[in-house]
């Protein structure tokens, strides 16, 4: 079988219907299950100009949601974890890292004795939470074979990096991803 974008991002319009998501601590709690009591490390912009290497600030959806039309705010987080369906049920097939690598991971290396983080279990993907006027640094989003968004309330402009030459040793696939991501 032929996959033709294979390694290339698909934009569907009007996916999925998010006309009646109310952006609100009741929306964000019936829309995906995140609690405004949720503790969060949010990423400042103001802290990451005093220092690059440290900008987190902890808190709760609910001061990030208290911060949006703040003009002396400019926060997000990366990291809001959604333990419900992450994507349509239609393409959540497409999720290798829940659908294969759980299970052969558990048949190639048994956890036995070892400790494996709660999130490996519970969670089925990963929110944004960003307050107007954020710029995100280029980084990986990956989720194995499918990382799927959908914008919930707002705009976020997206940029795509791809390499020329697919076929690279890994080692100088880091160094270029290294490069991108500490411009």
């Amino acid at each position: 079988m032929q996959i033709p974008f294979r390694g290339c991002p698909v934009l569907v319009p009007n996916f999925e219907d998010s006309s009646s998501f109310q952006f609100s601590k009741d929306g964000l709690l019936r829309s995906m299950g995140i609690s405004s009591n949720m503790l969060i490390d949010m990423h400042d912009a103001a802290i990451c100009i005093a220092d690059f290497a440290y900008p987190h600030l902890r808190g709760t959806m609910s001061g990030l949601i208290a911060g949006i039309n703040d003009p002396s705010q400019c926060r997000f987080t990366l990291d809001i974890p959604l333990t419900q369906r992450a994507m349509a049920s239609s393409i959540s097939m497409l999720d290798d890292g829940l659908t294969v690598g759980w299970s052969q991971t558990q048949c190639n290396a048994p956890f036995d004795k070892r400790k494996v983080y709660v999130d490996n279990l519970a969670v089925r993907g990963w929110g944004l939470g960003h307050q107007a006027g954020v710029f995100t640094h280029p980084h990986q989003d990956a989720d194995g074979d499918a990382t799927y968004m959908v914008g919930r309330s707002g705009l976020k402009i997206w940029s795509f990096y791809f390499l020329r030459d697919s076929i690279k040793p890994r080692d100088e696939i880091l160094h270029l991803v290294t490069e991108l991501i500490t411009m």
